[in-house]
């Protein structure tokens, strides 16, 4: 800007002193208002009216500018974290226990029981039986039939046929080709982890103690002795005397003896048992996973097409011509003739005789007994667990974002403008006329 003003500057300089050099050049005299010469018959500028200069002004302008500050901005928000509480759940688990149960059963005694039955019992018997039966009895004759026969006869001809051909062409097909990429994205998957816990379970246990409840009893005992008896020539003890030494009761005796009636009888006894329990306990992860993603791109892919033409050519050709050629033959012709015969022929026949037989026949007679068993039975206890179950917790969080504002910011600018302003100049002492170019009144 001030190497344009300065240039101006210049110019209105080399303009006003090479005006008034050619008017000093051409006149020969100066004007005695102003001091510029002039041409002889020219009015004097300063006449005419004031010579205008470019001059530069500065002028500041105010201008508006919109300025975006980053402002911190924090606002709550509701975010739930996972808390283990612990509760006592009450659970129902089923004990076994032998149960003594009286059934009364039925059982079924064979006995046989005898019966008069009626049976039919077949008797075969040989019988001769006249047959009539009917048997066809060939006959040949000899009769002329008339029998026509086809001739084949060869001819060749020339025959057009329309021949096909393949041409092949390529033919540009543009095709969406798939094109894979993998993206790793971060995916937050839940697992569960065992975790043992050992606690303290009451059991009831059913034990069988066997409790002795006999006492003593008098009882008569038998006393065995040797007792001659009178035996045959030979006794069943070997010996071959007239008299054999048996062993019998020959008295009884009182005597104290312990009779023994044992007890059974169940007591229940409870013991405390380790018991580990392992319960599943979430724990989230965040993992890079892998994902395919699919683009499609085009592409041009040259593909060989076949087409097929028809041209025509000459084949040669056989046939075969038929003809009918009519001519008289003897042929055999064979009938039959059904005849009646008849024979004696041997036939079983079975007539059935009925006799009167005696069997046993099985009766099921029906028993009741009563039998005692032990039966399992299930006994619901109710226990109460510890378990930790996981409860969703909402809390205010404060979360700090910015924020684009907008602000309008005045400043002053400084503004170059040119001005056509008029030429001031300075009063010329009066000289005389001379041939000489006087020298400008400004440098």
């Amino acid at each position: 800007m001030m190497m344009q003003l300065g240039k101006m500057r210049v110019f209105a300089a080399m303009v006003v002193v090479g005006a008034t050099g050619v008017g000093s050049a051409q006149a020969g005299h100066l004007c005695q208002k102003c001091g510029s010469g002039h041409v002889v018959g020219v009015a004097p500028a300063c006449e005419t009216g004031p010579a205008l200069v470019p001059q530069w002004q500065t002028s500041y302008r105010t201008v508006t500018d919109t300025v975006y500050d980053r402002v911190p901005e924090t606002r709550m928000v509701t975010r739930y974290r996972t808390e283990y509480k612990t509760e006592q759940v009450p659970v129902t688990r089923m004990i076994p226990e032998q149960v003594p149960v009286t059934q009364t059963l039925t059982r079924y005694r064979t006995e046989y029981k005898t019966e008069q039955i009626p049976v039919q019992r077949p008797i075969c018997e040989t019988v001769t039986v006249p047959r009539t039966y009917t048997v066809n009895v060939p006959r040949t004759e000899q009769v002329p039939q008339q029998v026509v026969r086809t001739v084949y006869e060869t001819q060749n001809t020339t025959q057009k046929v329309q021949q096909p051909y393949t041409v092949t062409e390529t033919v540009n097909d543009t095709v969406q080709q798939p094109r894979y990429s993998t993206v790793m994205t971060n995916q937050v998957r839940t697992s569960y982890v065992p975790r043992t816990v050992n606690e303290q379970v009451p059991v009831n246990i059913a034990r069988r103690v066997v409790e002795e409840r006999g006492g003593y009893q008098t009882q008569n005992v038998p006393i065995y002795g040797q007792v001659a008896a009178a035996a045959p020539a030979k006794c069943g003890h070997g010996h071959a005397s007239k008299t054999c030494v048996t062993c019998a009761v020959v008295g009884y005796q009182s005597q104290t003896v312990f009779v023994s009636n044992p007890v059974c009888t169940t007591v229940n006894e409870t013991q405390y048992v380790n018991k580990c329990r392992t319960e599943m306990v979430p724990v989230q992860t965040t993992v890079q996973v892998p994902e395919c993603k699919v683009d499609y791109v085009s592409v041009t892919v040259p593909r060989q097409v076949c087409r097929t033409l028809t041209r025509e050519i000459e084949v040669p050709v056989t046939r075969q011509v038929p003809r009918q050629v009519s001519e008289t033959v003897q042929v055999s012709r064979t009938t039959f003739v059904p005849e009646q015969r008849t024979d004696q022929v041997q036939t079983t026949q079975t007539r059935y005789v009925t006799e009167t037989i005696t069997r046993q026949v099985p009766v099921c007679v029906p028993e009741q007994y009563q039998v005692t068993r032990y039966v399992t039975r299930c006994r619901p206890v109710t226990e109460t667990i510890t378990r930790q179950v996981p409860v969703c917790v909402p809390e205010q969080v404060p979360v700090t974002t910015t924020r684009c504002v907008a602000r309008q910011v005045s400043r002053q600018v400084a503004v170059n403008t040119c001005v056509m302003v008029p030429a001031t100049y300075a009063a010329a002492p009066a000289v005389a006329p001379s041939s000489q170019v006087a020298p400008s009144s400004q440098n």
